[in-house]
């Protein structure tokens, strides 16, 4: 061979590495995957296709690379009168759903409300924390016990309470939310243990995304973007040191989820025009990407066990279930029929 085709050659053979190196990459097995269930806000196939085709119809260009679920985020976190589109998208509210990572089989939590959404599973898994607001309601927190099917009012109150989590010791971290004309203004509460006498932390705009360290020292919490003058802003992840630390801003993204241990955070950024699994410490160091997206990715949920992330990969307005490992390797759909969003593990 010549050296100028032996020097072709090599060069190929580089630019075909990257390739090569993703068909080798280990497959994932169902049965690596814990069996506590995902809750998802869950509909079913005919639901999800009328969803994406109203949302192919009305949603603004700019803000398809949000996915389903985000177009609809911040429009619930005040409820109350809605805007047209949100009008419509409720007739296919959706149901509170288990699904079994290993099977793929859905139960619908029964003692949930249609449209209510899961925000948080206590330690045990035994408790799902999620949101709901009625017809011209504000939303509140809630909470169902998996095992008896008992239902526990977590908020109540002329606010809306949007966002919650569980810490240590059925601690609660939650968002309250007051309209005054078209101002907003949330604050955000810590609980004590057992969710008792709430104190404010702090005091804002709007918050999103909010989290509890598992060592019960700090929350995450994210401020929404924007589009001043026609340029999108992405949303800022921040942390706050309990009781009352300082305000840092982490990093550009959204959708935190601790590691149960709280060594990483995994949240989506943007990159580009779409959203890409991230994942960091907690301090914001290490921010490295979660995988080779091929997909927006959206609403990251961590297992258990540490090892997986449940994300909602979204194509065509409607979002799909997706599991990786937390190296990143490993990508597979694990449902594949309706939509899903805001998956918790």
């Amino acid at each position: 061979m010549t050296p100028t085709r032996i020097a072709l050659a090599t060069r190929l053979l580089l630019a075909s590495l990257p390739a090569l190196l993703a068909c080798a990459t280990p497959g994932l097995s169902l049965d690596e995957l814990p069996e506590r269930p995902i809750a998802v806000l869950y509909w079913e196939h005919d639901d999800a296709r009328r969803r994406a085709e109203l949302l192919q119809e009305q949603v603004e260009p700019e803000e398809t690379h949000e996915g389903v679920a985000s177009v609809e985020s911040l429009r619930s976190l005040v409820g109350g009168r809605r805007d047209p589109l949100m009008r419509q998208l409720a007739q296919w509210p959706g149901r509170l759903s288990l699904i079994q990572p290993r099977t793929g089989e859905v139960s619908r939590v029964d003692a949930a409300p249609p449209g209510a959404r899961p925000l948080s599973f206590s330690r045990d898994g035994r408790r799902l924390m999620f949101v709901h607001a009625g017809r011209g309601q504000r939303p509140q927190l809630f909470e169902v016990d998996l095992q008896t099917g008992d239902l526990h009012t977590l908020t109540r109150g002329g606010d809306s309470h949007p966002r919650g989590d569980y810490g240590p010791d059925r601690r609660l971290v939650f968002s309250g939310v007051r309209t005054s004309g078209r101002e907003w203004v949330a604050t955000l509460y810590v609980s004590g243990p057992g969710g008792a006498d709430p104190q404010k932390v702090t005091q804002g705009g709007v918050y999103d995304g909010v989290r509890f360290a598992p060592n019960g020292e700090s929350i995450l919490y994210v401020q929404p973007g924007g589009a001043p003058r026609g340029r999108p802003v992405p949303p800022k992840l921040l942390s706050r040191a309990l009781p009352f630390g300082e305000e840092r801003v982490l990093t550009r993204g959204k959708d935190p989820v601790f590691s149960p241990d709280g060594s990483r955070i995994v949240y989506s950024a943007a990159v580009g025009d779409g959203w890409r699994l991230r994942r960091m410490r907690p301090d914001g160091s290490g921010r490295t990407a979660l995988g080779q997206g091929l997909r927006d990715e959206l609403s990251p949920a961590v297992s258990p066990d540490g090892r997986f992330v449940a994300y909602v990969g979204q194509e065509a307005h409607t979002g799909r279930l997706f599991v990786r490992r937390m190296d990143g390797t490993g990508d597979r759909l694990l449902l594949g029929s309706g939509a899903v969003a805001w998956p918790v593990w």
